[in-house]
């Protein structure tokens, strides 16, 4: 053995954590620690490497295998870590016959494992399955129905009013489908220790008093109205002060108590400020502004909470019968087993038993985007590992909490600051990028450098943004004379400021791909946008200027003109009533698959047809009848559909046999619904990839063009609810109604759990503009909604 295989054989694993910046090699740091425990005698199966997608933990796994197979080919071997060719050529060997035992995967992946190898003790049925999809979607639909014929109808009808503010619309099950899908993951989150965790604190209450009596009202908005009001130098009353003290009586006299808080007088002394129109306000007035404000205070309170303690109910009830459908039909999904899973993997010997294998070391990639629930369930293992001699366990875990754009999906970054309170780890900061050019990192360091110093973000966002920043250090190119070049240009007049889609601007972006495209058919351009919308937009842009692009995020079927056609005649299937569904399918090529002499005006011909179409899709299922109807489509004489419209009908089909191998129900419409949402990949050989930034991350490309970057940071709306947890990585402790901005100053509670979803939707806000800023390797090509002032500049070097 050589003096450099001793080395490695005698390494001690390192108990690491890496936070790595946007192209600084975390993919090859995390294989080469791999690589060395490998060379120290681990076998494979005593090593965990999990990252967040499958994806990525194939990309590591490959770096490994490629690394080593280079290794061996070398005549001098690798060089980090040091290892002689005949060495790597062994190594190779033993991870390809073990590759089955090789633990590289995602975390859910390991989830599910352990929890099929404990199933029992966990609760699950002998025989279960994960469930995603239109399935799952069946699942929860057939739980609201379930919820709804089991409730009391005036009590559920007063829920449904006190969800829509007082006011019960159409489309009752759609609503409660759209309200507990959004909240039932936070309502598993609330601490079941909790005395009364949904609305307002009981103290709040207490203080809050009782709802505003109808002759405290009159009294109130009379007051107002003989308060005092400033005079002008010719000694009349003011105007100003006489109409806005008139408007706010009238306000209070009819009860629009947002509409009162949210202008005039009393909006000023909501937020503290005791003038108006630069005069302070006399406290014959102020008194009464502020009694009105207090009865606004009270009853609004108590609607809020009255809305919130609704949707508890509505969610207790769903719970129950979403779960007992889980465990009935054995269908979960991967959050279902994770939470299953929380506290279990403490077991130690037996799951290393059940497991096959014994875990020694843990390497944990994108660590930023673990979710809570996640966490709980891996803590013990971590624990488990870390208790263990230092020369004999390994702990690596790296992360980047600048790329943490998953918080809409459960990942939370702040974990890691548990990770450094709790566990010893040697801490490392990379921050060289092997991936982009100085001048695309001089913006980088530019754009977050400014954020701390204000005049960019409100003064009660900068705390949270220096929050953010502590993890961010002066980016430096690693190949200093790699060429680059940041463009920042103005988009054409026309688009609405607060419009989440630009047309004007993204067709503007197309052309400017275009010009990119032909002057160097080879660079890798990636498109990234913020909404999938605004994906399919880019697609149809750059589609009508001859470019072939490649849509990753995916863009429904239905932009396609045969598929809407055969989709009618599904529709008319489950709506023989629908005439213009009936008038499609006669008035274009699908006529083929209706009985000859097909008239559309025919209600007798439609419905019989309909029932033709309803046993046909009963007895063979959506994926056979569809692909039967596209074959006779595209065999018929005539003409033939265009390579795209070909490339919809098979995607169609395809989505057909996805329906029927998942069960998720027989009737037509909701198999149409679900092809109208669903998104397939558009995948090409092409140059341009255009894509939202979420589906970016991991990405590079030689050039990227950004069109819709100068959006709010903050995501829009505040849904029905905010939550509040007291610790970081604990549970929810109390659930506040969501109130509109003019209206936290008077519940200082509420106003800190706004605050903390604030944060929350920040920090997602400014990774997401850090990833889209990060993913070039030469050149950035950013696209701003005109302002009127500035004009178009660019910058080169």
């Amino acid at each position: 053995m050589t003096r450099t295989e001793e080395a490695v054989s005698t390494l001690v694993p390192a108990r690491e954590l890496v936070v790595a910046s946007a192209g600084a090699g975390k993919t090859y740091r995390l294989s080469s620690r791999i690589i060395e425990l490998l060379a120290a005698g681990a076998e494979p199966s005593e090593v965990l490497a999990s990252t967040f997608t499958r994806k990525a933990a194939g990309e590591i796994l490959e770096r490994v295998l490629v690394r080593l197979a280079r290794g061996a080919l070398e005549p001098d071997g690798m060089k980090d870590p040091a290892l002689p060719s005949h060495r790597c050529l062994e190594l190779l060997a033993t991870v390809v016959r073990r590759l089955h035992t090789v633990n590289v995967g995602t975390l859910d992946s390991f989830f599910q494992r352990v929890a099929r190898a404990f199933g029992l003790e966990l609760g699950l049925p002998p025989v279960w399955t994960l469930s995603g999809g239109p399935a799952d979607e069946a699942l929860r639909a057939r739980a609201v129905s379930a919820m709804l014929s089991g409730s009391d109808r005036a009590e559920t009808l007063e829920l449904v009013r006190g969800l829509q503010g007082g006011e019960a619309g159409q489309g009752v099950h759609r609503l409660l489908m759209d309200r507990v899908a959004e909240l039932h993951d936070l309502y598993r989150e609330v601490d079941p220790s909790a005395a009364d965790p949904w609305g307002f604190p009981a103290e709040v209450l207490a203080g809050l008093g009782p709802e505003p009596e109808r002759r405290e009202v009159e009294a109130t908005a009379a007051a107002v109205l003989e308060g005092e009001v400033p005079t002008t130098k010719a000694g009349t009353p003011n105007r100003n002060w006489v109409k806005a003290r008139h408007e706010a009586s009238e306000l209070i006299l009819g009860e629009d108590w947002e509409g009162f808080l949210s202008k005039g007088i009393q909006k000023n002394l909501v937020q503290g400020d005791r003038t108006y129109y630069r005069a302070p306000v006399p406290d014959s007035l102020a008194e009464p502004l502020e009694e009105g404000i207090d009865l606004a205070r009270r009853a609004l309170g108590w609607a809020a909470h009255r809305r919130t303690q609704a949707l508890a109910a509505l969610l207790r009830r769903y719970h129950h019968e979403v779960e007992t459908l889980r465990a009935r039909e054995g269908r979960y999904r991967f959050d279902d087993v994770t939470r299953a899973l929380e506290g279990e993997l403490e077991r130690g010997p037996e799951l290393h038993y059940r497991l096959d294998s014994r875990i020694r070391h843990i390497l944990l990639d994108e660590f930023q985007d673990t979710s809570l629930s996640q966490w709980r369930a891996l803590r013990p293992l971590l624990a488990e590992v870390l208790s263990g001699h230092r020369d004999e366990r390994g702990v690596v875990i790296v992360a980047d909490p600048k790329q943490s754009i998953y918080g809409w999906r459960g990942g939370e970054p702040r974990i890691l600051d548990g990770i450094k309170r709790d566990f010893v780890l040697e801490r490392e900061s990379l921050s060289e990028s092997f991936r982009s050019s100085q001048m695309v990192l001089d913006l980088v360091n530019q754009v977050f450098g400014g954020l701390a110093a204000g005049g960019v973000l409100d003064e009660e966002q900068l705390p949270a943004a220096r929050r953010w920043l502590e993890g961010f250090d002066r980016h430096e190119a690693h190949f200093k004379a790699l060429p680059g070049y940041v463009r920042i240009r103005s988009g054409p007049e026309g688009d609405s400021a607060r419009a989440s889609l630009r047309p004007r601007l993204l067709a503007a972006a197309a052309e400017r791909v275009v010009e990119l495209h032909q002057a160097c058919p080879a660079a890798e351009i990636g498109v990234l946008v913020r909404t999938n919308r605004g994906v399919g937009r880019l697609m149809a842009e750059l589609r009508r200027r001859g470019v072939d692009a490649s849509g990753e995020g995916g863009v429904p079927v239905v932009d396609s003109p045969a598929v809407l056609s055969l989709l009618a005649l599904l529709r008319m299937a489950d709506h023989p009533g629908d005439v213009a569904a009936r008038y499609q399918v006669a008035a274009t090529p699908v006529a083929e698959l209706a009985p000859p002499g097909f008239h559309y005006r025919s209600v007798d011909e439609a419905e019989a047809l309909a029932r033709k179409i309803r046993r046909r899709l009963l007895r063979e299922g959506y994926g056979p009848v569809l692909a039967d109807w596209v074959r006779t489509l595209v065999e018929t004489p005539g003409e033939e559909p265009a390579p795209r419209d070909h490339r919809r009908l098979g995607q169609l089909v395809e989505l057909g046999h996805r329906w029927d191998a998942e069960g998720a129900g027989l009737r037509p419409g909701d198999f149409l619904r679900w092809v109208q949402d669903e998104r397939v990949q558009e995948p090409s050989s092409a140059g341009v990839r255009v894509m939202t930034v979420h589906q970016s991350k991991g990405l590079e490309f030689d050039v990227v063009v950004l069109p819709d970057l100068d959006q709010s940071l903050l995501p829009r709306g505040r849904g029905e609810v905010i939550a509040f947890r007291s610790d970081v990585d604990g549970p929810v402790t109390q659930v506040f109604p969501a109130l509109k901005s003019a209206l936290l100053p008077l519940f200082p509670e509420a106003r800190a759990a706004s605050l903390q979803g604030d944060e929350a939707g920040l920090r997602d806000g400014l990774s997401s503009l850090y990833v889209a800023l990060t993913r070039a390797r030469f050149g950035v090509e950013i696209f701003l909604a005109p302002d009127g002032k500035n004009p178009s500049t660019a910058t080169s070097g």
